[in-house]
């Protein structure tokens, strides 16, 4: 039985297929949204990566947003409640698997995403890496 699944969320309209469904299959678990932010994620100039604080600012709103988001979702289209967690680090997937190991959830659920190489087209990047590495079920919605 899954008493709590965790459900990263990137903004994707795959991430988001992904969180309908982990609403559906698990009614009766607590569902914990995350969204991770890279903090390098900014900008790059001549070949470098260049910080910037007004960009990172802009993620974090973001980040915030897609977290309301989830909730709106939850409580609207199925009438719960969900757990929401903001992240910051450099490997998103290692964010879903430590937060996964640290906190036992007991399922992941997240979106296929097509968008790095030729493999990544089927899985993602960060999809596969969490299917390898995870030591729960996950559910990955394509």
């Amino acid at each position: 039985m899954v008493s709590t699944a965790l459900v990263p969320v990137g903004g994707s309209e795959l991430s988001w297929k992904a969180f309908r469904h982990a609403l559906e299959i698990f009614p009766d678990a607590t569902i914990v949204v995350l969204n991770v932010v890279d903090p390098q994620e900014t900008r790059y100039g001549e070949g470098q990566l260049l910080y910037d604080d007004e960009e990172y600012e802009a993620l974090e709103a973001e980040q915030r947003r897609l977290l309301r988001k989830a909730g709106r979702i939850a409580d609207e289209e199925f009438g719960r409640s969900v757990e929401t967690v903001a992240a910051v680090h450099r490997v998103p997937e290692d964010a879903i698997l430590t937060y996964a190991e640290e906190h036992g959830v007991d399922a992941i659920v997240l979106g296929s995403h097509g968008r790095r190489s030729l493999a990544d087209v089927v899985l993602g990047s960060t999809s596969r890496a969490v299917v390898r590495n995870a030591a729960v079920p996950v559910t990955v919605v394509r």
